[in-house]
């Protein structure tokens, strides 16, 4: 198998360092969804909670007294 000519390793680096440009951008915006991710599930969450003391309420309001 021969080597590859001086003229292919170029365009490999230069391919290379091209990807690498493109990789930089693409994690910050998958950091960005993950920060959005965790603060809509914490959003989620606390509407949970709040839907489950508001059940609670309710429940207690609506018993029948004796």
């Amino acid at each position: 198998m021969a080597d590859p000519s001086p003229e292919s390793e170029v365009t490999i680096e230069q391919r290379l360092e091209t990807l690498e440009g493109k990789i930089g951008p693409l994690r910050n915006q998958v950091q960005v969804q993950d920060l959005v991710i965790s603060q809509y599930k914490q959003a989620l969450a606390a509407a949970n909670h709040q839907t489950a003391i508001l059940t609670a309420q309710l429940k207690l309001a609506t018993q029948p007294t004796e």
